[in-house]
């Protein structure tokens, strides 16, 4: 995705975030390319895609142009209709930041082609988002390859868990599927998933994620804004219950943005994600893992 850099930075995100307060109708307009799509949902990140009064983007002849009052500067999530329906997405965010929002959005193969263009919280965020993966672009690629393989042989999984993925693809549909996928998540929970060879793998990609989070939290104390706020709100909302090192770097981070944002959702949200986190790790209080540079 196409990135916006532009100096000065810090002053512009602050000055954007004071003045949505006077400026809170939004227009997005947009064109899409690549696909027939007619409809995209568009929700806040605090609420849920799957509420069923969803607002709706109508798209006319591959452009649309959509206008809201915005009452938080937070992040929005873009969807098409028919990438929902069909239960797999890619949602394009947006944080409403400024008057008017360009956006051109491509299939869902080109996702990363999305160009976003309009205010200073945007910029910084997808200028983010292309840092990182640029920093990790060529070790990921490396062990994807070497998974691809093991997949190929059918060394990545262990036998017990091939039996059950072959339950999975006879199944007709979800529901007779249901009972499979319960027997794979107790498969990983209990470590027994993977071959010796997809063990050992596993371990490589763990000890990547560590060093990205290291990396990532460093980034967001030093530079707090909304778009991190928000990839702060996802972590703790998905991924910090199962991880206990990403867990104490979010928390630390945390408190920070509570005191620069107070009356931000995410705030409230995640103090309250927080505090049930934190009774799930033994001792209940965290340890700085963290090494200096």
């Amino acid at each position: 995705m196409k990135i916006f850099l532009k100096y000065g930075i810090a002053f512009i995100l602050l000055s954007s975030t004071q003045s949505l307060l006077a400026q809170t109708t939004i227009t997005l307009k947009g064109k899409v390319l690549g696909r027939d799509s007619k409809t995209i949902f568009i929700v806040p990140s605090t609420t849920s895609l799957r509420t069923e009064d969803k607002p709706t983007i109508s798209i006319v002849d591959h452009k649309f142009e959509y206008t809201f009052t915005a009452k938080e500067v937070e992040a929005y999530q873009l969807v098409f209709e028919d990438e929902y329906e069909k239960g797999a997405w890619r949602p394009v965010i947006v944080f409403p930041d400024q008057n008017v929002i360009e956006l051109t959005l491509n299939d869902m193969e080109n996702h990363d082609k999305n160009l976003i263009k309009g205010g200073a919280i945007n910029e910084a965020y997808y200028a983010f988002m292309q840092l990182s993966e640029n920093r990790y672009k060529a070790i990921n690629e490396v062990l994807n390859k070497e998974r691809e393989k093991l997949y190929d042989v059918k060394d990545y999984y262990s036998q017990a868990f091939e039996n059950v993925l072959v339950e999975v693809r006879k199944a007709k549909d979800g529901v007779e599927a249901q009972p499979f996928y319960q027997k794979m998540d107790e498969l990983r929970k209990t470590g027994v998933d993977l071959s010796p060879s997809g063990q050992q793998l596993k371990a490589r990609f763990d000890s990547l994620a560590h060093a990205k989070y290291k990396w990532k939290y460093a980034y967001f104390n030093q530079n707090i804004n909304i778009g991190n706020y928000y990839l702060l709100f996802r972590d703790v909302q998905y991924n910090a219950k199962e991880n206990r090192y990403l867990a104490t770097l979010a928390d630390e981070t945390y408190q920070k943005y509570a005191i620069k944002f107070p009356k931000h959702p995410y705030t409230k949200i995640v103090g309250d994600a927080m505090a049930g986190i934190i009774k799930i790790f033994p001792g209940n209080q965290f340890v700085d893992f963290t090494a200096p540079n």
